[in-house]
């Protein structure tokens, strides 16, 4: 098991808090939130948490209890199961959705290191959520993440993200689609942005438009039928309609 951060024991120790409140089915959901964060931002966290989910479950679960016949599976768990009026998928853990988590994004800063991106900066950054629920995200949607090409799907609340020289706030629902530190699609949804000296012609592109800043403070809603209605507020927005090119 991965040993205490000398250089920041106050994190460790924090993080091993959270660590076990999640284990033990204890932790709420701002502290199941933390806890993510905190895999994210640190590999040899993702590796302790991996290993000591690995060493609660042998204790759990001791191998002479799993190598049982199944004939013994049978008479041992299905009446349980007959008896009972909860579905058994309802009984998962809290922690199941962090312990996906915790191995997927082991596996993935793994091989992003070995390809050799391990210090890209990635094209923006997560400042900030309010009372967020995220549905169906390619990245990481903790406060603080990196973030990389990919999609953010947000059913509730207020995120405000940082996309090269542009600040970009997300109202649920809505559907973002970062391409590049100069680009991003509304697939759905609203989303406002103020472009700071040095990001003029930032481009976002809605299902029928497409938009280039020229330095501004504006908001595009992308409706249920795909349209978009487009709000400057200050400056000015190159607006292009992609089916007339005008």
């Amino acid at each position: 098991m991965t040993t205490q951060d000398e250089t920041n024991p106050d994190r460790w120790n924090r993080y091993c808090l959270l660590r076990d409140l999640a284990l033990d089915e204890e932790a709420d959901e701002a502290q199941l939130a933390e806890l993510e964060g905190c895999l994210i931002r640190d590999p040899s966290l993702k590796r302790d948490f991996v290993e000591s989910l690995q060493t609660r479950s042998a204790i759990a679960y001791p191998q002479d209890e799993l190598a049982c016949s199944p004939e013994k599976w049978t008479t041992s768990f299905v009446p349980t199961i007959a008896a009972t009026t909860t579905p058994q998928w309802q009984r998962i853990p809290k922690w199941a959705n962090l312990v996906i988590a915790a191995g997927i994004l082991f596996f993935i800063s793994t091989a992003w290191l070995y390809l050799g991106h391990g210090d890209d900066p990635g094209i923006g950054l997560i400042v900030k959520t309010e009372n967020c629920q995220w549905q169906g995200s390619t990245i990481p949607t903790v406060p603080g993440s990196s973030l990389r090409p990919g999609r953010l799907v947000l059913s509730r609340g207020i995120a405000e993200l940082r996309i090269g020289l542009v600040d970009v706030t997300m109202e649920g629902p809505a559907d973002l689609e970062l391409i590049q530190s100069d680009r991003c699609f509304v697939h759905a949804g609203r989303i406002f942005a103020k472009v700071h000296p040095g990001g003029e012609g930032f481009q976002v592109q809605t299902p029928t438009s497409l938009l280039i800043d020229r330095g501004t403070v504006f908001g595009v809603n992308v409706t249920a039928d795909g349209n978009s209605d487009l709000t400057v507020v200050k400056g000015r927005v190159d607006a292009k309609h992609l089916s007339s090119g005008t």
